[in-house]
């Protein structure tokens, strides 16, 4: 069959009332697919009717004309409307290896083809309605312009800047906002307008006028004063966001309502420039402020408690300034490079960084370079003042912790030849009541000089130097931690009045004459807990010289007391611990000591000390390899060595020359031959001795020696094992003068069990 009929979309015919037979004008594939409809004109409604109960038809609807006939007449007013729908589907099946069956395909042709002819005349139908309701319009003042509905459905034209009349003047209004709704995509939020979400926080934009002077803000070009505006802002008396751009400032302006600041924003000080900040700041960690230092930048740090150093930048004049605002100051994880000493004299202050590596690996790092790097300190905690009023004239309460030091240059020694007076990294002076802890330093002489502090600790601060300085002429020392002074400090007894170091370390270094802890001059009250070294040429030196001389500073200066506990001084090369030139009043106590040395020496050396020693417990290492005496003594007074003191593989245990009131009761033990005496003494009067000396067989020679200059000493022999000796024999337990000090022993007291 073939399809010989247009399709224009439904036909509709009028009633009369009387007229039953409506005529069908084109075809269709099924009686299904006629649609006979009785449409009322005045209330719009459509019934459609149904084949048998409302109409019949003639025809099949494909080969012969087709027509229905009501079965009711309806009256003006109504009207009967056919149209096709014919179903988008193709119901012809084709079993495999069937032969075509011609009919069957010309009839899906046929309904495709309806199909077809319905889809054309709705697209036709659309097209005509646009055409009816718009032209384009003739007048090129209408170019580049869109359609839009008005009030009361007419068509006008706009290009959307505001200014046409065709655009909703409600909408462009002050107050246009309240009519856009907004709702936020997350669940059980609500449907608010745009300016009520705009209400919840003011832009400074909301105050710059000159809508050009706001593009170059966000451009950065922007160099006029924004005075008047931030003063609008501020009077506002709301909260304030500073969105991206560059402002400068001329005047000064005070906001008494948090401000925030976007990434982005930056505030910079014209000459007069002045801020301040009642209601204190939001911001993320980054410069902001530029030129600014306080006070014509001004924080409420109680309502910021805390802020980053980046907001200021990231040089000398940054990392003074945040602490001079807030209370608390951080340093993120980056390099702060510097031209100068940076110097912290504040008062009731925490400054900490993020630690990390001093080598530039993920870690906070001030670097010290250009001239300043060969002759500055890198940072100075506290006033730098050593007198005055303690309280007043110090960095009070000043917490600085996780902070790294770098030299970023070649240091020059010191040209006075004086150890302490190197260049340091950290220089702590006039500092009261504060702590340090886990800072670093890298690359300086003297890693921290400590002098004129009061009540302070410095907790697990380290250092590294792997570099050597510059070649002037003079000893190029390398110090760890340098503790004294020559001057009494505050009033009190000591260059440093209480002054605690708690697992302070060094990593080691390069230079002259390597010490770890150098404690010089008046270092009295000094608590040194769990120090560690290893492999320099000293771990401790206690020098209690005046300087310039080897001569004690006298008992009226100062008493020289120090206490060090659980220091681990490993592979020490001249002494794991010298004691030098402490005057009357001086107490120098030591606990729990690890001392290893490497090379030939004395593990301990004590010369010209009139003071007291104490050496109460720990173990004192040599290499029996190796001439190596374990204590070593001169002109040493009160010097105490506890039975708790295990004096280990040395060639001496104890050796005292020249000195009186000794009291010695050391466990000196030996595990391979070479051993001479426990105890060996010259010219040692009014002092006890006491040891405790064992081995394996044929390791020592004698227990305790003394020359015909000893006198008026108690040497007790019952705890002198002399199964240890080469020959085994009671006559080398004590010895005098060459000869078995029970023949003879002078003024001296021979005590205990003599076998």
């Amino acid at each position: 069959m073939t399809v010989s009929t247009a399709y224009n979309g439904p036909q509709i015919s009028l009633c009369d009332g009387s007229t039953t037979s409506f005529p069908v004008a084109f075809q269709y594939a099924a009686a299904s697919e006629l649609i006979v409809e009785l449409i009322d004109a005045v209330t719009g409604d459509i019934v459609q009717l149904v084949e048998g109960a409302d109409y019949t038809r003639s025809g099949d609807g494909m080969s012969a004309p087709t027509a229905i006939t009501t079965l009711t007449t309806y009256p003006a007013g109504k009207s009967i409307q056919r149209r096709r729908s014919t179903p988008l589907t193709q119901t012809l099946l084709a079993p495999p290896n069937s032969l075509p069956q011609s009919a069957l395909m010309e009839r899906a042709w046929d309904r495709a083809i309806l199909a077809l002819q319905e889809v054309v005349s709705r697209v036709n139908v659309a097209i005509a309605t646009i055409a009816r309701t718009w032209q384009p319009p003739a007048n090129s003042t209408y170019a580049g312009k869109y359609p839009v509905v008005g009030p009361n459905g007419e068509l006008l034209y706009a290009s959307g800047t505001g200014a046409d009349t065709g655009l909703r003047t409600d909408l462009a209004s002050q107050s246009g906002t309240s009519f856009v709704g907004w709702k936020r995509a997350k669940t059980g939020a609500i449907v608010r307008s745009v300016g009520d979400v705009l209400v919840d926080q003011a832009s400074i934009m909301d105050f710059i006028v000159p809508q050009v002077e706001r593009d170059k803000i966000r451009a950065g070009t922007s160099v006029a004063d924004m005075s008047p505006y931030f003063a609008a802002a501020a009077a506002a008396n709301i909260p304030i966001v500073f969105p991206a751009g560059s402002y400068h400032l001329g005047g000064s302006v005070l906001f008494n309502k948090r401000v925030t600041f976007l990434p982005g924003a930056k505030i910079y000080r014209d000459s007069g420039g002045a801020i301040g900040f009642a209601g204190g700041i939001d911001a993320p960690c980054e410069q902001i402020f530029y030129g600014f230092k306080y006070p014509e930048l001004d924080i409420n740090a109680d309502l910021t408690p805390w802020g980053w150093v980046d907001w200021f930048g990231t040089d000398a004049d940054a990392l003074e300034t945040a602490p001079s605002i807030f209370k608390e100051v951080r340093l993120a994880m980056h390099d702060y490079v510097v031209t100068r000493t940076v110097i912290w004299n504040h008062r009731f202050r925490k400054i900490s960084g993020g630690w990390g590596s001093a080598e530039g690996t993920f870690g906070t790092r001030i670097v010290l370079t250009g001239a300043a790097a060969a002759t500055q300190p890198v940072v100075q905690v506290g006033s730098g003042l050593t007198n005055g009023n303690v309280a007043a004239d110090t960095a009070r309460r000043l917490v600085v912790e996780r902070i790294n030091t770098y030299r970023d240059g070649v240091v020059q020694p010191a040209v006075t030849n004086r150890r302490e007076d190197a260049v340091p990294g950290w220089e702590v002076k006039g500092w009261y009541e504060g702590r340090m802890v886990e800072c670093f330093d890298f690359g300086s002489p003297i890693h921290y000089r400590v002098s004129g502090t009061c009540a302070c600790v410095m907790e697990k601060c380290r250092g590294v130097r792997p570099y050597v300085g510059a070649s002037n002429g003079h000893p190029d020392f390398y110090t760890a931690f340098a503790v004294g002074g020559y001057s009494t400090s505050w009033g009190f007894i000591g260059a440093n009045a209480s002054i605690r170091l708690i697992q302070c370390e060094t990593a080691g270094g390069v230079g002259d004459t390597r010490v770890g802890l150098y404690l010089y001059g008046l270092m009295g009250d000094t608590w040194v807990e769990k120090f560690e070294m290893s492999q320099l040429e000293y771990g401790i030196l206690i020098d209690g010289a005046a300087k310039g001389t080897s001569t004690a500073l006298t008992a009226q200066d100062a008493h020289q007391d120090v206490m060090i506990q659980q220091p681990v001084l490993d592979a020490c090369r001249t002494n794991c611990i010298r004691v030098q030139q402490i005057n009357t009043g001086g107490q120098i106590n030591i606990s729990d000591v690890y001392a290893a040395l490497s090379q030939p020496g004395a593990v301990v050396y004590i010369e010209d000390v009139k003071g007291a020693v104490s050496i109460d417990s720990g173990q004192i290492l040599g290499d029996a390899s190796k001439t190596i005496t374990g204590i070593f003594a001169t002109a040493a007074h009160m010097l105490h060595v506890s039975r708790s003191v295990k004096i280990k593989n040395c060639t001496i245990g104890i050796q005292a020359i020249g000195s009186d009131t000794l009291s010695i009761e050391a466990s000196v033990v030996r595990t391979a031959a070479g051993g001479n005496a426990a105890v060996d003494l010259q010219n040692v009067t009014r002092s006890i001795i006491a040891p405790l000396q064992n081995g394996d067989t044929g390791t020592w020679t004698y227990g305790v020696t003394m020359d015909a200059a000893c006198g008026y000493n108690s040497v007790d022999g019952t705890g002198i094992g002399f199964g240890s000796f080469v020959s085994m024999t009671a006559a080398n337990k004590v010895r005098f003068n060459g000869g078995d000090a029970r023949t003879a022993f002078g003024s001296n007291l021979l005590t205990g069990n003599p076998a």
